[in-house]
């Protein structure tokens, strides 16, 4: 309901501090999850060992995610104090301290890579 409510409020990345960072937690959640499920790893409903799946599964394809990828993405999984990382993502969400503007974007900016990197190697069933 807040995130609807700044919204109609506020377009402004500025101003809808809330919203920007429950999307920047609800988009790292649906990639992780539909590239997982994709490759038929990861099935655990954590998204720290669905993480670990993935760059393990990733590390032997034959386009295996850069350095910096693959750290962006442990710590999104693992660490408690990453500013992108799901757990501080998810404090926002759940009632707790809500990330300025500029960490809202530096969060998106860190993870966009990586996330580019599932998308891109998704497996696209076909209908």
């Amino acid at each position: 309901q807040r995130m609807v409510s700044e919204g109609k409020q506020h377009t402004d990345v500025e101003e809808n501090r809330f919203g920007a960072n429950y999307l920047t937690r609800a988009i790292l959640e649906v990639v992780v999850d539909r590239y997982a499920k994709s490759h038929g790893v990861g099935s655990k409903d954590e998204l720290g060992p669905k993480i670990t799946a993935i760059l393990q599964h990733a590390g032997k394809q034959p386009t295996p995610p850069s350095k910096g990828v693959a750290r962006t993405l442990n710590m999104a999984g693992s660490s408690a104090s990453a500013k992108y990382g799901y757990e501080v993502l998810s404090h926002g969400v759940h009632g707790g301290r809500i990330p300025t503007a500029d960490e809202n974007r530096s969060s998106w900016e860190t993870l966009q890579p990586a996330l580019q990197y599932l998308l891109n190697n998704m497996r696209v069933k076909n209908k």
